[in-house]
């Protein structure tokens, strides 16, 4: 019955319930399901996907097995190493993937990673990453397993690759059992740790080595130094043979050379005792420097002075035969800088450069490697301010050195190495990066993965050949160049790779290194290697895949050939490309004489160019011109001039002789009517093609005369009738009479005295008449001028020379221009000035009732023969009151003509326009106009206008407005009687402007301005007394009261080669020693070099100043410190403002010292003058005055010294003629006014040679709490040493100063009143704590503080001095001296010699000698970069100053400053401020 009860059965309610349990599984299925299920549903799906995993990976699908990876996993856990990472890499043709196995050494802790690589040709990509994981796996577990039957448990496809994998170790353990060695091992890690140690010893070993060669003096081979030792199997004992021979010959050369140190060549030139040297100052150039200079060349590769001299120079590069005497021929000195120590090959490729000995000489010092410069020229470390040097950072030494391995210099190690923040991989890329320019191809995913397997590959490439090392992201391939022997079986040279941040798709680090101390490889063949490997990378587009590879296999293609033909030190492609963007930019800026190109393009329209239809065009136009009624107008008014009446007679007489004078009276008419006469007489003979010119001593008078003439004939101004002057042409092909300045003209023809030019004779072929008008004058150009018609017209028939004055000396000129024993031809011209009435100071002062108040308010009557009047004193009250009673007088008659005021100079202008604008009423009733030269054209010819309705002209003028200028309305005529003349100061050896009387025949000029057109007034401010006893007759010629230098230099720049033979045609010549001496004093100065004209010569030659105001005007001008250029060049010629009287000299040191902020005697007066002419009150002024002690006429010598400067320079077009009035348009012109390292080296560059040596006392020491320490030196105990003139004297006369017992230098003394005279020493007392300073080399140094000592004076730190002059009392003292750098003197310093005296014994040279008597310790080639640099600031001076800046644009408009020579002059600023030492 239990069993029935346990039965169901079935029934409807059983099917109905079974009916509703099925109902309710259906709602089942929507609910979540379980973990259970879940874990069950994950498991299922895992198993077929290993299952359909397995299949793939064994291609199988009965494979049921273990799978690589499993396999591999399992045997790194018996090992007890980490678990087993792969790297996957997507390639073209699927994946493949790299296993990593790692340990972790128990001992040091650190993790060892191993990467096994599967090499490319037995591991193929796959598919599916799964497969390259498993195919990797096999690779791996075969390198660590090789030895066990592990094969046999993997599938069928995998124990394939196992066979494959077995028969390529067998293969490499035949081949090389060493890396197979190391590649398979069942324990790799422990094969690693073995190989790290087994490097280290090797390492250690090799360092010991390294040190052992340092510490032997026995020579290296050279690598790629003419036949290798390695090269084609050579023996040892046959290379030791060789290099025995060689041993001799050196010797041989060395007994040679010596002979030529002790006889005349160039290595004799100078020499000093060694003594001289241990005692000589010390240069070394910062790093930066050398970058910065290094930079430049690159960018202006350039050697000689002028590009045409360089082409000349490649267009023959071998010159056998030279016309000087005493100069060596090349091949003489090709020969002797062999024996100095330099290739041949080298020597070659210099004088490809260069044309003599000096020049060949640096190019070499600079362009051969430092590492394979002869002995002499190796830099010497004991020269160095450091006797003990302490390394600090042993860390950033190691990574230079290694750097310097490569194709760098030291410099250029330890610049890259602190821009890429002491990264040596980064420096090292971008140490490579510089040879070469190019664009990245793209950017790489992953380049450390891309470099490692690359790295790998190559380990399996070349087996023995890379080379780790302890570098970051770095290694080593040892190179195996064709045809190159290794030196028993070592490995000479490597290439060492750095990982770049973008590899391979930039360029990564490279460096080829020579494995082999015992050789060394130059620089320059290292950086040629490199540079031709970088450009092969580049141009074969290899950038964007692994390109290690490719430079292998290049290097050891191509190193052997490279070795036997470097190629050359310079680049001539760069040179040649340079070259034509240089020519091609501004042949208008060449280094030629500018003058010589602008007027061969300015006068090219009048030199034979006229065709026969033009000139039968110009006939028709004549004949055309003549029936006008305007032209027949102005011949009626010309008729009325006494020139016209003797018009036949003039014409007859200059067509007659070759030569003539002709004198007129003023007013005559000759400077406008002959030169017409003559045209006119010309074209009545039908001759259209014949030219005149007509020279004249100022723009003004060009202009003027231009324009008056061309009105004369009914033409406008560049028609017939024209003017050239300096940065103007007013000419065209028809101009018949060209209006020029004398110095115009000077550059016009001075194409004679070259001997490679024939184009003079085409300019003279159509030019027959040459007027010298006003050559009373003398001046320099126009003596000048004279010697060289004279010349002409021996030369050229066909030319006519007419000289014309009012009041000339006729003997002088007859006798001067006496050629063939015929006088030239005379003809006088009465004059027609109408009646002029004069007045004199006594009658002027009666007249005006004239009276001064005094300070004291008494009211006195001056007498014009008072001492005030007969010094010449202008007193601008006078003038303003006289110009009044002028104006009235003429009011009164219904005269509206104007009044002509001549003052001496430009402030004396100003001045009196102020005094005249100043009364009351005078704004409305005077038209005031300054007439100078500084005056632009268009405001000059203001001067000839028509004045406002209701004003009055008043025309305040220097003595431009004497001669051949006509103010068409000038009635009346103030003329003070002073001129201000450039006179020259024999004892403080400079050129000052001197303002005295002027001479009879000027103020007869001066006169006659008034009574051109109608009767006039002249009034004389001074007596009739003072015109007969203290004015000359005539001014005295310019070229007497000019230094010798001055007028040397400017034959110079009139392109005349032999000075002296010159000189001798003229009125009175000078001595041969004489000018030879002139000549060497602008070759040390710098203004010739080489015989030549220098840029700086050229435009000094054009300032009508002295050579040291020149020099400080045009650095200024360039360095943008012009208007503190304007006061320094002014010191210079009135002197020190300062009162110097022993009563007053405690007070005047402190006032100097306080103004001279530590800079000297020039700075101090430079502050002093700069805060002086701030004030505006005279009163300030004044008190000013008297509380620093300076003298009033000085500083008022001073300001109007600056006016007729900037007059000057404004003049020439050095700076804009709106400069004066609006100064803060040109702020580049003052951009480095308080720049005081720029400043002091313009003082030291224009007052050279007046530069002394400061040699302070030897170093004393003391006891302190901090040890000894060094004390500051007593500033009394400095001596200061100055060239000896007598011994240079010597030099220059070809005598051997030692013959007299001369020394090179002499001592000299500071002056008591410069700043940095002291008048106590140190005190000696107890030493305090605040007189203990530390100096910026961390060094201890006893400075006594303020209050020990009672100088106020300023200690002196640099090494040199310049000074204004010298004075012989008791002592030899020095005035105004200004601290100097060492790279000041350099570059702007006087020639620089090297001492060779070393050259026999193979030691460095000692240094270089400035000036042929000052010694300075330096590596010579830190003196040939200074050399270059003055080079390239001359050309870059030639670019600034080469066109006139005549309009309101200025400097900031020019376009060519930065299109030729760009960055030399910023380069230049910034060498000044890192090198202040």
């Amino acid at each position: 019955m239990g069993k029935k009860n346990h039965i169901k059965k079935p029934t409807l309610l059983k099917k109905g319930k079974k009916g509703k349990k099925n109902d309710k599984s259906d709602e089942g299925e929507n609910k979540p399901k379980s973990e259970r299920e879940v874990r069950q549903e994950a498991r299922q799906q895992a198993r077929e996907r290993r299952q359909k995993g397995r299949t793939m990976v064994a291609q199988s699908q009965s494979w049921t097995g273990k799978l690589p990876g499993a396999l591999l996993q399992e045997h790194c856990q018996k090992k007890r190493w980490n678990k087993v990472n792969y790297d996957m890499r997507r390639v073209k043709d699927g994946f493949v993937a790299t296993a990593e196995l790692s340990w972790r050494n128990p001992k040091t802790q650190e993790v060892v990673h191993i990467k096994m690589h599967p090499p490319a040709f037995l591991v193929k990509a796959q598919e599916t990453p799964l497969e390259a994981r498993h195919y990797a796996a096999t690779y791996a577990l075969h390198r660590v397993a090789f030895d066990k039957n592990i094969h046999m448990v993997l599938p069928s496809n995998h124990k394939a690759l196992w066979h494959d994998l077995e028969d390529a170790r067998k293969e490499m353990v035949k081949k090389n059992p060493e890396k197979a060695k190391l590649q398979y091992n069942s324990d790799p890690f422990a094969a690693i740790l073995e190989k790290r140690k087994e490097d280290n010893q090797k390492q250690k070993e090799r360092e010991a080595r390294e040190a052992e060669l340092k510490k032997q003096k026995g020579p290296t081979i050279v690598i790629g130094n003419g036949p290798n030792v390695f090269k084609h199997g050579k023996s040892e004992t046959e290379n030791e043979r060789n290099n025995t021979r060689g041993h001799n010959r050196n010797g041989d050369l060395k007994r040679k050379l010596f002979h030529d140190i002790n006889n005349e060549s160039p290595l004799s030139q100078v020499r000093f005792p060694r003594k001289a040297w241990d005692n000589a100052v010390m240069m070394d150039l910062d790093p930066r420097t050398r970058v910065l200079i290094d930079r430049l060349f690159r960018e202006n590769p350039q050697w000689t002075e002028d590009l045409e001299e360089q082409e000349k120079i490649h267009k023959q590069p071998h010159i056998e035969q030279n016309d000087n005497k005493g100069e060596m021929k090349e091949a003489d000195y090709s020969v002797l800088l062999q024996r100095i120590g330099f290739r041949n090959v080298h020597v070659e490729e210099a004088l490809q450069y260069t044309n003599n000995f000096t020049d060949t000489l640096e190019w070499l010092i600079y362009h051969v490697p430092e590492d394979d410069l002869p002995p002499v020229f190796l830099k010497n470390d004991k020269d160095s301010h450091v006797r003990l040097k302490i390394t600090v950072d042993i860390q950033k030494e190691r990574k230079v050195e290694i750097l310097c391995q490569g194709s760098c210099s030291k410099n250029e190690a330890e610049t890259a190495l602190d821009t890429n923040n002491g990264d040596i991989a980064n420096a090292a890329v971008a140490l490579t990066n510089r040879l070469i320019e190019y664009e990245q191809v793209g950017e790489e995913e992953d380049p450390t993965e891309t470099w490692n397997e690359e790295k790998e590959s190559l380990k399996a490439i070349y087996p023995n050949r890379i080379m780790a090392n302890d570098l970051p992201c770095s290694y080593e391939i040892l190179l195996e160049p064709e045809g190159i022997v290794q030196n028993k079986g070592k490995h000479l040279l490597a290439l060492r790779v750095f990982r770049s941040s973008n590899y391979p798709c930039d360029i990564c680090g490279l460096q080829i290194i020579v494995k082999d101390q015992s050789y060394r490889l130059p620089k320059y063949i290292n950086m040629s290697i490199l540079t031709q490997l970088l450009k092969t990378l580049v141009s074969d587009n290899l950038l964007g895949n692994p390109y290690i590879y490719s430079c292998i296999d290049w290097l050891d293609s191509n190193i052997s050939g490279i070795l036997e033909n470097p190629g050359p030190l310079q680049r001539l492609v760069l040179l040649n490309e340079h070259k034509k963007e240089s020519e091609s930019k501004s042949r208008a800026s060449s280094t030629l004489n500018l003058q010589r190109d602008t007027q061969k393009r300015r006068h090219s329209h009048n030199t034979g160019s006229r065709s026969k239809d033009f000139l039968q065009k110009m006939r028709n136009q004549y004949k055309l011109r003549g029936q006008s009624s305007e032209l027949h107008e102005m011949i009626n008014r010309r008729k009325n001039l006494p020139a016209w009446k003797k018009m036949k007679d003039l014409a007859d007489v200059i067509k007659s002789n070759r030569a003539c004078i002709i004198t007129g009276e003023t007013g005559s008419g000759k400077s406008t009517q002959i030169v017409q006469f003559i045209l006119d007489s010309l074209c009545s003979e039908n001759d259209f093609a014949t030219n005149i010119i007509c020279t004249q001593p100022r723009r003004i008078s060009a202009i003027g005369l231009a324009d008056r003439v061309s009105q004369e004939r009914a033409s406008k101004c560049g028609e017939d009738v024209g003017y050239i002057i300096r940065g103007e042409n007013r000419t065209s092909k028809s101009t018949r009479i060209t209006f020029v300045t004398t110095g115009v003209l000077l550059r016009m023809i001075q194409s004679l005295y070259s001997s490679e030019q024939n184009s003079s004779k085409d300019f003279f072929k159509n030019l027959k008449y040459i007027f010298v008008d006003e050559v009373h004058e003398r001046s320099i150009d126009s003596d000048f001028l004279l010697i060289i018609l004279k010349q002409m017209i021996k030369k050229f028939p066909d030319l006519h020379v007419v000289l014309m004055s009012a009041t000339i000396d006729l003997s002088t000129f007859k006798s001067f221009f006496d050629y063939s024993n015929k006088p030239p031809a005379h003809v006088h011209i009465e004059g027609r000035t109408f009646p002029i009435q004069d007045f004199y100071l006594d009658s002027i002062l009666s007249d005006l009732d004239f009276t001064i108040t005094t300070q004291r308010d008494e009211i006195i009557k001056p007498k014009a023969d008072s001492r005030y009047f007969n010094d010449g004193n202008i007193n601008y009250d006078l003038i303003a009151e006289l110009v009044q009673y002028i104006d009235k007088k003429l009011t009164e008659q219904n005269n509206d003509g104007s009044i002509l005021i001549f003052l001496p100079g430009v402030m004396e202008i100003s001045r009196c326009l102020g005094k005249i604008s100043d009364l009351s009423g005078s704004k409305s009733k005077f038209w005031g106009l300054p007439l100078h030269s500084g005056v632009s054209s268009n405001d000059q010819r203001k001067v000839f206008n028509t004045p406002p309705r209701g004003k009055r002209k008043v025309v305040a003028s220097t003595n431009v407005a004497e001669t051949s200028v006509t103010i068409p309305d000038a009635v009346a005529v103030i003329d003070t009687g002073r001129v201000k003349t450039i006179r020259y100061d024999v004892k403080a050896d400079t050129t000052r402007l001197v303002e005295g009387w002027s001479s009879r025949a000027e103020i007869s000029q001066r006169r006659g301005r008034a009574g051109r057109i109608r009767e006039g007034l002249c009034f004389h401010l001074y007596t009739k007394e003072t015109t007969e006893e203290r004015m000359l007759s005539q001014p005295i010629p310019e070229i007497k009261r000019t230094p010798l230098e001055s007028v040397c230099l400017v034959v110079k720049a009139m392109g005349i080669s032999n000075v002296y033979k010159f000189l001798q045609e003229g009125l009175d010549p000078p001595s041969k020693l004489n000018v030879n001496s002139a000549l060497q004093t602008l070759t040390e100065i710098g203004a010739l070099h080489n015989n030549h004209l220098t840029a700086l010569g050229k435009y000094v030659s054009l300032l009508p100043t002295d050579m040291k105001s020149g020099k400080l005007l045009l650095y200024s001008t360039l360095f943008g410190c012009l208007e503190s250029g304007l006061t320094l060049a002014s010191i210079s010629v009135t002197g020190n403002p300062f009162f110097r009287s022993r009563e007053m000299r405690d007070k005047v040191k402190n006032v100097q010292t306080k103004f001279s902020d530590g800079q000297g005697d020039m700075i101090a007066i430079l502050n002093a003058y700069e805060q002086y002419s701030k004030l505006k009150n005279s009163s300030e002024k004044r008190r000013f005055l008297d509380e620093n002690c300076l003298s009033w006429k000085t500083m008022k010598d001073i300001q109007s010294t600056r006016l007729q400067y900037v007059s000057e320079l404004q003049d020439l077009g050095f700076i804009p003629m709106g400069y004066t009035k609006h100064k803060d348009k040109y702020p580049a012109f003052n951009r480095h006014s308080k720049n005081y390292s720029i400043l002091c080296a313009i003082v030291t560059a224009s007052l050279f040679p007046h530069v002394a040596r400061v040699q302070p006392p030897d170093p004393k020491f003391l006891s302190s709490g901090v040890g000894t320490i060094a004390v500051d030196s007593d500033s009394r105990r400095i001596r200061y040493w100055i060239r000896n003139e007598e011994y240079i004297k010597e030099r220059i006369e070809g005598r051997n100063p030692r013959d007299k017992d001369l020394l090179p230098a002499t001592r000299a003394f500071l002056h008591p009143s410069s700043t940095f005279f002291s008048f106590t020493g140190n005190s000696e007392g107890e030493i305090s704590a605040s007189d203990i300073k530390m100096d910026a080399d961390g060094n201890y140094i006893y400075s006594p503080s303020a209050g020990t000592s009672k100088s106020s004076s300023k200690r002196l730190s640099s090494s040199f001095i310049s000074y204004t002059s010298s004075q012989m009392t008791t002592k030899l003292y020095l005035h105004d001296v200004t601290p100097t750098s060492i790279i000041a003197l350099l570059l702007f310093g006087g020639q620089i010699s090297y001492d060779l005296s070393s050259v026999n014994t193979g030691r460095p040279s000692p240094g270089i000698v400035m000036d042929g008597w000052l010694p300075i310790r330096t590596w010579c080639k830190n003196a040939v970069m200074m050399t270059k640099l003055r080079i390239l600031l001359d050309k870059f001076l030639d670019t600034r100053l080469a066109t006139p800046l005549y309009t309101e644009g200025g400097e900031e408009d020019r376009s060519d400053r930065s299109d030729l020579y760009n960055g030399i002059l910023q380069t230049l600023e910034k060498i000044l401020s890192i090198e202040q030492r």
